[in-house]
């Protein structure tokens, strides 16, 4: 839910988490999550990249940039919420739509520069997922910068999720 919070804001969103003996206590959005008792890591053993990749369009169409996750292995994805941001001088978002076979949402309104996507999938993602797919429109020539940032991405371990660092590969729109 911290996801789906973050995803309709600009973050900052509040959720609860529980102790061991029930009580709940607030927690912002991204904060890693209490580990099972005895397990002091707090980080998922995925290895994971996340990767926007690099696209060419020209002057006044339109670019398709896809973000996937690869190489996702059990327990699997349980929880994400990331930004794409852009250079605005340069494209501007068409529209965005959320992948993946979780329940996810995408506000390509986030910002003037960023575009948002949450989502949680209870059973986990595993394999290659695709996590967001944006429309972009070439408004100037030039190469504008596809920066991706974390504020959750926590695996799918029931009653403690763990934080996933993935491997990030930025991409590029260059219109021409």
């Amino acid at each position: 839910m911290l996801a789906f919070a973050a995803a309709c804001g600009g973050g900052g969103s509040k959720g609860l988490t529980s102790d061991a003996a029930g009580n709940q206590t607030p927690v912002l959005a991204g904060t890693p999550r209490p580990t099972a008792v005895g397990d002091t890591s707090g980080v998922s053993s995925i290895e994971t990249t996340l990767s926007a990749g690099k696209v060419t369009a020209k002057v006044g169409a339109n670019a398709v940039v896809e973000v996937t996750a690869t190489g996702l292995t059990k327990p699997g994805l349980g929880a994400w919420t990331f930004d794409l941001s852009y250079d605005p001088g340069i494209v501007s978002v068409a529209s965005c739509k959320e992948g993946a076979n979780g329940l996810s949402v995408c506000n390509q309104k986030a910002s003037g520069t960023t575009v948002r996507v949450a989502g949680a999938a209870a059973l986990g993602l595993l394999g290659d997922q695709t996590l967001l797919t944006v429309t972009f429109k070439c408004k100037a020539a030039g190469e504008s910068p596809l920066i991706l940032t974390i504020d959750t991405f926590a695996d799918a371990t029931r009653g403690a999720p763990k934080t996933v660092t993935p491997t990030l590969q930025d991409g590029s729109l260059t219109c021409s």
